[in-house]
């Protein structure tokens, strides 16, 4: 090891034992510093002070650098800026004891910019200079505001440093602590200690505005706090529009002293065209907001998205505010985006703001955009008070404009009974076709919502309606997907062992179809009956119902699949002994010739495998390509599948149209334990493919796939068994 190593990991005893066959003064050279520095980057205490006792340059003056822009720098510092960046306060101090200078390097620099708040004040304990600079002539204190430490800002300010210093991006320490990352308690230390909060950045841009924009309600009280204290409102850069829209947003007092001095309300923010009213109209104190309404001149005045003081006042729930404003005829009209206050309130669930606009209109139209997200909202929270007064106004089953689904059709969808149960009442259409031609019946099967399933099939719903997919009903309730953010409502125990699996409990609804008349071998677009999507989702009890009432369990989808084909590939082994029970063909193939026991091969279900094997399944039997069940395994690496497949008798040597043999496959993909396995069981390790290439051949061929040791492992294995080794 060399002794920069032995540094490092902390073995003084090495580099003992080192320096008893190294020269003289092999540590007051090169190798002392670097070693130094391995030792203060790892905290080496008793080496830092064995080192410098041996008489290392604690400044490393031959190898330092002190170029803050190289890239040299980082690895070329002294050893205790190494020490201050990584924490080590011990090994700092060991350091500072061997150095009777320090100002041309910056380890209080280093430390701030850590938050490393003990060193920070071990080095002001020992007379570190704060105007030293950093990177981009940042001081220790702006590093100390970016690591977010208010102990070390406080530290440096306890200490003198400049609280006004600023770096190379006319930057100064206050606009630094305006930073989202930085908490308010480092701005009120700044300001205490009389920061200057009216010097704009390189853009222009005041401390007071830059808050302000960020939307940081507590700075912009503190400094608004600090404008008050000092007296220098009528000093500041800001406009008086930005001040009074500051103080509106903090809700502060200098608002209402600004107000009663005249301050204009009307003069619109310049860039996004915002007005004090739309400011106070998202605030929560009522009297500032009626004091800057007073002053108003225009209430339906629009900031760049179309948004009003009214739209604001909605969307927070303000009943007073949207009263006041209506008093003052603001519109309730959509001005871009199609929103308008009735959605924002809606949408954030404010029923009785909903209420308050709703009875403003003399009339509705549900196809209009300024009640398409206003309904949504309603229906999703259940407000049959705000359907029952829209029902007055308009239409309730006018599908809206971007999808096309009516209200039955959300309300179905998530299970809102009370809701489905008053807009079946109103005679709203059961069947209405809404997006993809989706009836609300389709929603609620897919969504398990047998209560609302029962309400809409004795609404007269048809079962035979088809979507754009051809799925009926019946197709829905059985999904291929499986949605875990679905709630489960009024089950019973018959769907117990659905739910333990984990899977949709949708045998009561599939039970609802079936006794209505469901057409069982209905197929969808892609040729699948409800039995196929049954499988696939792992029902047992849906599958079992289907079964029962004698559905054909050899139906064929458009890639040539029947249902036990479909539960072998997923793994789903009572549905597969189920499929077997009631007839199914265990010898099925799919388009490529691959049969049940071949799918759960490929895919390790072991389980399925030896459900298969029990009736029996045929071991041997070839696809397309000529390939077994037990090449499927081995080439997949499912060590548990290929032990199962050697019991029953599979054929160990059984080539596919490649010559590829299971042992090949499993030594090509690098699995160890199932080329261990296949030796086990007499495979040929000599044998190759119809290109020569052997069991070892392709076992020696590294790749990212396999590490060396079982790269190793999988060799040796093959070679054991070898001809050659035996020679």
């Amino acid at each position: 090891m060399s002794s920069n190593g032995a540094a490092g990991k902390g073995r003084l005893a090495t580099i003992r034992r080192l320096m008893d066959y190294a020269p003289n003064g092999y540590f007051r050279c090169v190798r002392g510093e670097v070693s130094l520095r391995h030792a203060a980057r790892s905290g080496q205490i008793e080496i830092n002070r064995w080192l410098l006792d041996s008489g290392v340059d604690p400044y490393c003056t031959q190898t330092r650098s002190d170029d803050f822009k190289s890239l040299a720098y980082i690895n070329r510092v002294a050893p205790v800026l190494i020490a201050a960046r990584r924490g080590h306060t011990e090994a700092a101090k060991v350091l500072l004891d061997s150095m009777t200078d320090f100002d041309y390097v910056t380890p209080l620099y280093i430390a701030a910019e850590k938050g490393v708040e003990a060193v920070v004040e071990l080095l002001l304990q020992r007379g570190a200079r704060m105007d030293m600079i950093g990177y981009a002539r940042e001081t220790s204190l702006h590093a100390a505001i970016s690591a977010n430490s208010i102990k070390a800002v406080s530290l440096l300010i306890e200490h003198g440093a400049n609280v006004n210093a600023i770096d190379s991006s006319q930057e100064t320490a206050l606009k630094r602590s305006l930073s989202d990352r930085t908490g308010p308690g480092i701005l009120k230390l700044l300001l205490d200690a009389g920061a200057d909060f009216t010097v704009p950045n390189k853009h222009g841009i005041t401390p007071v505005k830059w808050v302000f924009n960020k939307r940081a309600k507590e700075k912009v009280r503190l400094l608004l706090n600090a404008i008050e204290s000092r007296g220098v409102s009528s000093d500041l850069p800001e406009s008086p529009t930005t001040l009074l829209r500051a103080a509106i947003v903090a809700q502060h007092d200098l608002a209402y002293r600004l107000l009663a001095q005249g301050a204009d309300v009307n003069q619109r923010e310049r860039d996004e065209g915002w007005t004090q009213l739309m400011e106070a109209a998202q605030q929560e104190q009522d009297g500032l907001f009626d004091l800057v309404l007073q002053k108003s001149l225009d209430v339906n005045s629009a900031d760049g998205r179309g948004r009003t003081a009214l739209s604001f006042a909605a969307e927070h729930g303000s009943e007073h505010k949207v009263r006041a404003l209506l008093k003052r005829n603001a519109s309730d009209r959509a001005r871009f985006w199609y929103l308008t206050p009735l959605t924002y309130a809606a949408e954030n669930h404010h029923l009785q703001v909903v209420l308050l606009l709703l009875r403003q209109k003399k009339g509705v139209d549900l196809a209009d955009d300024s009640l398409r997200s206003a309904v949504t909202s309603a229906v999703a929270f259940g407000d049959v008070q705000f359907l029952e007064l829209i029902q007055e106004k308009g239409k309730l089953d006018q599908p809206d404009w971007r999808y096309g689904d009516t209200v039955l059709h959300h309300a179905a969808s998530r299970g809102d009974l009370a809701v489905v149960k008053w807009l079946l009442n109103q005679s709203v259409g059961v069947d209405t076709a809404g997006c993809d031609e989706r009836a609300p019946l389709m929603l609620a099967a897919c969504s398990r919502n047998d209560a609302v399933v029962e309400q809409l099939l004795q609404h007269g719903a048809r079962i035979d309606a088809r979507d754009v997919d051809r799925a009926t009903a019946l197709h829905w309730a059985l999904p291929r997907w499986i949605d875990p953010s679905l709630e489960i409502s009024n089950c019973d125990s018959t769907l117990g062992v659905d739910l333990k699996r984990g899977l949709p409990g949708n045998s009561i609804i599939v039970k609802m179809l079936v006794e209505v008349d469901a057409d069982l071998e209905a197929k969808n677009a892609m040729d699948e009956t409800p039995l196929t999507c049954a499988v696939i989702n792992g029902s047992e009890s849906a599958v079992r119902l289907l079964l029962e009432k004698g559905v054909n369990s050899e139906s064929c989808d458009k890639s040539g699949s029947v249902p036990l084909l479909f539960a072998a590939w997923k793994g789903h082994t009572a549905v597969v002994s189920l499929l077997l029970e009631y007839g199914a063909r265990i010898d099925s193939t799919n388009a490529d010739g691959n049969t049940a026991l071949m799918l759960a091969a490929d895919n390790g279900h072991h389980e399925t495998i030896l459900s298969l094997l029990a009736r029996p399944a045929e071991i041997n039997r070839v696809n397309h390509a000529h390939r077994a069940a037990l090449s499927c395994a081995a080439e997949k690496g499912h060590d548990k599948a290929v032990e199962i497949l050697l019991r029953y008798g599979a054929e160990v040597d059984l080539p596919d149209h490649t010559g590829r043999t299971p042992l090949l496959c499993a030594a090509q993909n690098k699995h160890e334990r199932c080329v261990e396995l296949l030796v086990q069981g007499s495979a040929d390790v000599t044998r190759g493919d119809i290109e020569g290439r052997t069991p070892l051949w392709w076992a020696s061929r590294r790749d990212q796939r396999s590490s060396r040791k079982s790269h190793d492992a999988a060799i040796r294995i093959l070679y054991d068994r070898h001809p050659a080794a035996r020679s």
